[in-house]
């Protein structure tokens, strides 16, 4: 079974979380003081929008994860459910965003994207991180951990 330790720092409390990665689950053991539940957050994808990208994507500090998919793609209906379940399960401030191309041409443009699924990470506005095709769980979360490290 893949085991894996890590350390991550948290955004809003400034301390540090530590959370072991069990194949596809993640168990957080965190010495936050948070007082809201660390799982099972009711989160989901924020549907973009040119209005919503402008306020809520860009000036966002933390990572947001977009992900661009369309109806028509065969391939984002497989991948699609996972950045469901990365958002519902989201444990830190991570933003997960879907980001439709054929309603938001010009956001897609933007990033460069000409084939679907695409994930693209956000951290400050400025990309550091893309992915182009299908993704895992693990993935994604990898990417999303060492965007908070970097």
């Amino acid at each position: 079974m893949y085991k894996c330790v890590h350390s991550v720092a948290c955004p809003k409390y400034q301390t540090m979380h530590k959370y072991i990665l069990l194949l596809f689950s993640i168990f957080l053991f965190a010495n936050c003081s948070s007082p809201k539940p660390i799982l099972g957050s009711p989160n989901k994808p924020l549907k973009v929008t040119a209005e919503n990208f402008q306020s809520d994507i860009l000036p966002n500090k933390n990572v947001s994860v977009l992900y661009f998919w369309a109806t028509w793609c065969g391939p984002c209906r497989m991948t699609g459910p996972i950045i469901e379940d990365m958002a519902k399960n989201e444990i830190g401030n991570t933003t997960y965003a879907k980001v439709n191309v054929d309603q938001n041409a010009p956001i897609a443009a933007k990033y460069g994207i000409r084939n679907i699924p695409s994930v693209v990470l956000l951290k400050n506005g400025e990309v550091v991180d893309m992915h182009v095709g299908t993704f895992t769980h693990v993935m994604i979360g990898n990417m999303v951990r060492l965007a908070y490290e970097n």
